[in-house]
């Protein structure tokens, strides 16, 4: 054991500490941010937003009255899938280049208790998989590794998703679940080929998007994705937009910062949308549907590619009944139907509680997926016996076998 514990114990007692005064800090500051959208109307919102310059904030624009609080619909008769994926990435240090993803799948029909638990593997080693070139630029090509593979999972995902609700697709509304968040973030785009932007998002996921709408638009299916303990601050960072006191509107470049260096608008910062809507729904309830906007223009770009497909982001808020409020994401061709929407409220409130606070058919996805240290390190050592045994095995780097040694 390398780490040094008794170093650390008097710092853990000072975060502690540290977390419980900031508790009560940010309880108040939450208090005036809900104080703020309650009386807060969806014009003076829209114009505070409009007025506002130079913040590099993402934002949400509401698309029902700010005060909006839905209670549970009643519950009918649907059935859950769900796709989720693990990988194991490229690695320079072992003896070949090479990478796996496996998408697992689960399926629950309620109306006939039919289940269906499987999962799908897949290694990729040719080059033509490992690098993806540029029609236009014959010298960029894109690595498939760390972000990009990652993204190039959540497609894979997508894709697997659509084909199993096709596949499914009968009398019973389907409620299809990703987990995690529906916009890919993480990618810069320019940075991107041409091969990697059409396998990722023209052939990944606007087409998986596009077969799953045409099944929303016979009344077959809605889909929705779930975050659990949420980061988002859109609806805070609007909120900070419209309480900031400098005549005209605010302008992050010109802010009216108070004696000590803070700004104004911390005073109703006091955490996640989470935090915010935790002291303002009841249990069971979702909050309004609110899209999402940036002044900047990097930040928005990712956005748009989904709103030129016409599956523009939406989302809400759900406090659940253990307490914690998750975020919801959806298109908006699901966000378009109040039925919809009430469709996935009752239903991800039905999954988390038959998972106990996470929704079931997701849990089981993951399950179906998930590559644990041991299946990576088996992975690892049929590897190279294999290369071993056919006479192409490469010795490891230097540093993957100083990790097996100590010299000490």
């Amino acid at each position: 054991m390398t780490l040094d514990f008794v170093r650390l114990a008097p710092r853990i007692s000072e975060l502690v500490e540290f977390l419980r005064f900031d508790a009560g800090d940010r309880g108040e500051r939450l208090n005036q941010a809900r104080a703020l959208l309650r009386h807060l109307t969806a014009d003076q919102l829209a114009t505070a937003l409009n007025q506002a310059q130079n913040a590099t904030w993402l934002l949400a624009e509401p698309l029902e009255p700010l005060t909006t609080r839905r209670t549970a619909p009643a519950a009918t008769a649907y059935a859950a899938l769900g796709t989720d994926g693990s990988s194991i990435d490229v690695s320079r240090h072992a003896p070949a280049a090479c990478y796996v993803i496996n998408i697992g799948q689960a399926w629950f029909d309620y109306t006939r208790s039919e289940v269906d638990l499987a999962s799908e593997a897949d290694l990729q080693f040719a080059g033509g998989w490992l690098r993806w070139g540029d029609r236009q630029n014959a010298s960029k090509e894109t690595v498939v590794t760390g972000n990009l593979l990652d993204a190039y999972r959540t497609a894979l995902e997508m894709l697997k998703l659509a084909a199993l609700a096709e596949q499914h697709a009968g009398d019973a509304p389907i409620v299809a679940l990703l987990d995690g968040q529906f916009v890919l973030w993480g990618l810069k785009e320019s940075e991107l080929s041409s091969e990697a932007r059409e396998l990722i998002f023209d052939r990944g996921v606007i087409y998986a998007l596009d077969r799953l709408r045409r099944l929303a638009a016979g009344g077959r299916l809605v889909l929705g994705n779930y975050i659990s303990r949420p980061a988002g601050r859109e609806v805070t960072n609007s909120l900070r937009i419209a309480d900031c006191p400098r005549p005209g509107g605010a302008d992050c470049k010109d802010c009216p910062r108070c004696q000590d260096g803070s700004r104004p608008c911390d005073e109703v910062a006091g955490g996640t949308d989470a935090d915010l809507f935790a002291g303002f729904l009841r249990q069971r309830e979702r909050s309004a549907l609110f899209g999402r906007r940036s002044l900047a223009a990097d930040l928005g770009h990712t956005d748009s590619r989904y709103e030129a497909g016409g599956h523009r982001l939406r989302f809400f808020y759900l406090h659940l009944p253990g307490g914690e409020v998750a975020r919801v994401e959806l298109p908006e061709w699901v966000a378009a139907s109040e039925g919809a929407v009430d469709l996935l409220h009752a239903a991800v409130l039905d999954q988390c509680e038959r998972g106990g606070g996470y929704p079931l058919v997701l849990q089981e996805a993951h399950e179906q997926a998930v590559i644990d240290s041991a299946a990576r390190r088996s992975f690892g050592l049929l590897l190279d016996r294999q290369m071993e045994s056919s006479g192409a095995w490469q010795p490891p780097s230097g540093k993957s076998l100083s990790k097996r040694r100590r010299p000490i």
